[in-house]
């Protein structure tokens, strides 16, 4: 090795040395923590007050099927009619389909004014009335619109006739990079579900009373 070549290789080894001592230094750059998110109930907002309570309605709420790109766990956003992006490091604290069905549930015996509401599935429980339909879509867009689509039933189990069927589509205006806002209008969203079933029901008590 000459002279010259011997410079440039330790110009290069101390330049490389410099260059690890400031990242030795500064220590590596740490991800951004992932966040996890909830939906919430109607708890602290009041009752729909659409009519008076019926303590005494047992009601069965799901199966709901999901369609498989929502039991991704993180946030899902819609970016073009044919593609998705799934939210990187926000992340749902509970399978979707789970917390879908537990506050759909809550907000019902909220909205009913019974506290005889369970999830599917259930084992020898006598119920008036069961709830159950397919979810098509529950996530954000680009546009700024959380969108929650969903076709549901009410049937009644005891001789499995079927009440009402009804679809369900609705969106709320949201900043499309802030997860906790879209988390929020998701569960208005089911807030507002809650209350079409919750109708639904009233109608079919007061239609088996006249």
């Amino acid at each position: 090795m000459n002279l010259r070549t011997m410079g440039r290789f330790t110009a290069v080894a101390l330049l490389v040395l410099a260059m690890t001592g400031c990242s030795l230094l500064t220590g590596p750059k740490e991800a951004p923590p992932r966040r996890y998110w909830i939906l919430t109930s109607n708890d602290a907002t009041p009752a729909s007050g659409l009519a008076t309570a019926l303590p005494e309605a047992s009601i069965g709420v799901g199966p709901f099927r999901f369609p498989s790109y929502l039991e991704n766990p993180n946030l899902v956003r819609r970016t073009e009619p044919n593609e998705i992006a799934f939210w990187a490091r926000n992340r749902w604290a509970e399978p979707l389909r789970e917390g879908f069905l537990r506050i759909l549930g809550k907000n019902l015996a909220n909205d009913v004014g019974t506290n005889r509401v369970v999830l599917f599935p259930w084992y020898e429980v006598e119920l008036a009335y069961q709830v159950q339909g397919e979810v098509l879509r529950f996530e954000v867009n680009d546009s700024g619109q959380v969108i929650l689509q969903c076709g549901w039933a009410l049937s009644r189990p005891s001789d499995q006739k079927v009440l009402a069927v009804r679809s369900f589509d609705k969106s709320l205006a949201a900043d499309r990079t802030d997860p906790e806002e879209v988390a929020q209008k998701m569960s208005e969203l089911l807030e507002e579900l809650a209350e079409d079933i919750t109708q639904t029901i009233r109608e079919a008590v007061n239609e088996a009373a006249s």
